[in-house]
């Protein structure tokens, strides 16, 4: 079965083009209305938000056997919504959808964190409304398992909207990430990743500008080891309609062995004269002569390089709004650069 395709199919990048699996997925995602109260929980006690008063132990069992689920966010605070994916179960297959009201300002953590499951195919939609400002953190680390992540993103007038979506951990990581944005919209969406062994990971964040003087940013920075390979498939899209719109895409990826593979095939696509669009795309070694730079000062060789490939993450790491998970993406990284290097 060939998966996640990239929306302009080019014999000069065969091989990148699909992804190739034997799984079964869910083709039609079916939503149970939820509503999310001010204090940051579920009413409905059909998804977990730790950390508040009535987010109970049994609650949170309740969260876990839940597979279709709509999450209205109606008033702005500055206290995260928290919506875990932590369970017991070996697979997960879910479809979860937000909408962010209009006028709104809401920051949202979704995390993935488990040793036990060993298959995901999950599906989330983000509808954004007139002038809100959303945050989305998207946290993967579930060791051996095969991750199938769908996220569709729709904008509205004057919407901004900032993902980042950090895959420290997972056997194969499939991800399909789609955007529409409209009138004076702003979009980012930032990625790292972290492969090793023979972990494939295969990227394919498009963007559809369709609106005036909306901004749309890809930012991807990752780092392979050993047989891991990486496939990044980067698309800005400026249909008719989008006059004095900008987008960018940047792509950088960090070879620490000379066995890992990486592909990229950033494109841009113009329906529309006047806008303005850039990209970008890096994949290579550590500089030799940066590395002498840095073992001259007292550093290990093994040390170098760990410090130069977080270094690389910074960037993004430090825009990370919620210190644990920033935490915990740091010390992730750091107990896999040691592992790699």
């Amino acid at each position: 079965m060939k998966i996640n395709a990239s929306p302009v199919l080019t014999t000069q990048n065969y091989g990148i083009n699909y992804f190739d699996v034997d799984e079964n997925f869910n083709q039609n995602p079916s939503f149970t209305a939820i509503k999310v109260d001010g204090d940051g929980y579920c009413n409905a006690n059909k998804i977990c938000l730790p950390n508040t008063p009535l987010c109970s132990e049994s609650n949170k069992q309740l969260a876990k056997s839940k597979s279709n689920s709509t999450i209205t966010i109606k008033q702005s605070l500055e206290k995260p919504i928290f919506v875990s994916f932590d369970c017991e179960d070996e697979n997960l297959i879910h479809t979860t959808k937000f909408i962010i009201n209009q006028n709104i300002t809401r920051n949202v953590i979704i995390e993935y964190d488990s040793s036990n499951i060993k298959f995901i195919n999950s599906f989330l939609q983000f509808d954004c409304q007139t002038n809100s400002q959303t945050n989305i953190v998207i946290f993967v680390n579930t060791k051996s398992c095969d991750v199938y992540s769908n996220i569709e993103v729709n904008l509205q007038e004057n919407a901004n909207l900032n993902i980042t979506i950090l895959m420290l951990d997972a056997k194969q990581y499939v991800l399909r990430q789609s955007s529409n944005s409209s009138n004076f919209s702003n979009y980012n969406i930032k990625c790292i990743y972290l492969g090793s062994n023979d972990n494939k990971i295969d990227l394919n964040i498009i963007s559809n500008i369709f609106g005036k003087k909306a901004k749309s940013n890809i930012e991807v920075i990752g780092a392979l080891s050993d047989k891991a390979i990486k496939n990044f498939k980067g698309t800005i899209d400026f249909k008719a309609g989008s006059a004095k719109s900008f987008g960018t895409e940047n792509e950088l990826c960090l070879l620490l062995s000379s066995t890992a593979k990486s592909k990229a095939l950033p494109m841009i696509l113009c329906g529309e004269e006047d806008v303005q669009g850039s990209h970008s795309s890096a994949t290579g070694k550590i500089d030799n002569n940066q590395l002498f730079y840095i073992m001259s000062r007292g550093l290990s060789k093994k040390e170098a390089i760990k410090l130069i490939t977080k270094a690389k993450f910074n960037s993004i790491i430090e825009s990370i709004f919620d210190n644990k998970i920033k935490e915990k993406t740091i010390e992730i990284i750091d107990r896999k650069l040691d592992n790699e290097t």
